[in-house]
């Protein structure tokens, strides 16, 4: 399915060593079907999705009721603007180059994906939210 650009794209990054590993675990038919929605859905409407709730507060999720897939990013702007730069992982150094209106890729796969990507990123993840919370951020 193709849409038709409602508005300038955003542009599409992957998160250095995150993404490939679940994009490369999942079928053919699957990558394509993640790589349509990333790049007919997502990159035109970021903030039409599902901004997810603590522990995973500051990414964003695509859900398709079809099959139960997700994809799991953050909204470059929006993880500046609300100080998530260090609870996405994403660094200064890593992030600088990276214009405002881009979309961030850091998971995808079925339902559980949620719970897998906790686990793997949920240490760093909570201390950088405490962190956060210390110095008055959300």
């Amino acid at each position: 399915m193709t849409l038709v650009p409602k508005s300038t794209p955003y542009e599409v990054r992957k998160a250095a060593g995150i993404w490939d590993e679940y994009f490369d675990s999942l079928s053919r038919p699957m990558q394509e079907f993640v790589n349509d929605k990333v790049w007919n859905h997502i990159r035109f409407d970021p903030y039409g999705n599902e901004s997810l709730n603590e522990p995973l507060k500051g990414l964003w999720s695509y859900n398709d009721s079809s099959n139960g897939y997700r994809i799991i990013y953050a909204v470059c702007e929006q993880c500046r603007r609300d100080r998530y730069l260090e609870v996405n992982g994403c660094d200064k150094q890593d992030c600088s180059g990276i214009p405002n209106r881009s979309v961030k890729l850091f998971a995808c796969g079925p339902h559980p994906i949620y719970e897998e990507f906790e686990r793997r990123n949920g240490k760093r993840r909570k201390k950088a939210l405490g962190k956060r919370r210390q110095l008055g951020g959300r």
